[in-house]
Order: structure tokens, then sequence, then C-alpha cells
């Protein structure tokens, strides 16, 4: 049996193991996109991977990297963390999910 969920950034998975419910929890970080949105705040395309790098340490799932395209330093960063060697996230465009989780 399996349900999903989208709520506050979180995308909870609920699946049914040996008659035991678990869960498991895909944590979805805006930091790239929603953390540049403040005055004053411009992270420099080396800033985004280092940030994305630390997330992924964390533990985070997906990293949503900005909108590709959208300027030449979101598609530099895009171009770049192709080549991060990252352990649990995945680097992923800003996109239609995130309107859902405010």
């Amino acid at each position: 049996m399996y349900s999903a969920l989208l709520s506050q950034g979180l995308y909870i998975t609920n699946y049914l193991s040996k008659g035991v419910e678990m869960k498991k929890i895909l944590i979805y970080d805006t930091t790239l996109r929603d953390g540049t949105q403040s005055e004053g705040i411009s992270f420099s395309v080396e800033d985004k991977l280092k940030i994305a790098k630390r997330l992924d340490d964390l533990g985070i799932h997906y990293i949503e990297g900005g909108w590709p395209g959208s300027n030449p330093k979101d598609i530099l960063f895009f171009k770049r963390a192709k080549n991060l060697r990252l352990k649990n996230a995945k680097i992923v465009p800003a996109s239609s999910l995130t309107s859902f989780t405010r």
C-alpha cells in the first residue's frame, strides 16, 4: 500500500512492511532559491556550490538550485553542480512543486 503527501516542503512516503507502517521523510530544500530573495543577499556560484555540498552533508534529499536558464549565474551553477560528488542530495530546478508548499 502506498500513499504520498506533499506538505510544507516535505515529501512523505508511507508504506507497509511486514504489517508495520513505516515512514520515510524526504526533505526538499529551497535555500538556494528562496534564500536569495531577501534584500542584500546574493550568493555567488561558489557560495551556492558550497551550500549545496553542506546541505548534502546534512542528509537533504532534494536541493532546489534556482531557475536554470534564467540568468548566467544559475546557468553556471547547474553546469558546475553536475560535478559535485553528492551522497544524499539531488540538485533540482525550481518548479511548480514549490508553489504547493507555500
